[in-house]
């Protein structure tokens, strides 16, 4: 996927993305969402990975816990959770031999800790279903999306 391509379909992705999450946003080409499930808070962002040429998947993981009428949330890097996440209902795999690739690193843009979906898993993801423009970040974001949401 060419970087134009993902830059001039923002807009359109942060539509789909609206779908499922709320609080979307849109900073030039990176979009902000959250989504809600169970206790559990997903703070998602998502933007274009230069070297991989796909879009980036990244999200933390927030325990929301209520008492005395009182919210609360805390981060969760607990690796029970995230496997409980992307297991759900299948699995982030685009090959299902390979491991999801989901890591804990510094976010690239925030500089905070965020678990990342690979860029290879999206890249090779769009690769092979050989869709273009905004078709294909529909597709993308779908098929990640489902599992994760």
């Amino acid at each position: 996927m060419k970087e134009n391509v993902f830059e001039n379909n923002v807009a359109q992705l942060a539509h789909y993305i609206r779908h499922k999450c709320t609080n979307v946003r849109t900073e030039r080409t990176v979009i902000f969402a959250l989504a809600c499930r169970d206790n559990i808070q997903l703070e998602i962002v998502v933007f274009y990975h230069q070297t991989y040429a796909a879009p980036l998947l990244t999200f933390r993981i927030w325990q929301l816990q209520v008492s005395d009428d009182i919210e609360t949330r805390r981060l969760v890097f607990d690796q029970t959770l995230i496997d409980k996440l992307v297991t759900r209902n299948g699995s982030l795999r685009v090959d299902r031999r390979v491991d999801p690739a989901i890591t804990l690193v510094d976010h690239p843009v925030l500089g905070k800790p965020f678990y990342q979906l690979h860029p290879c898993q999206s890249a090779q993801l769009l690769e092979d279903v050989a869709l273009q423009g905004p078709e294909s970040l529909e597709f993308w974001w779908n098929f990640y999306s489902s599992v994760l949401i």
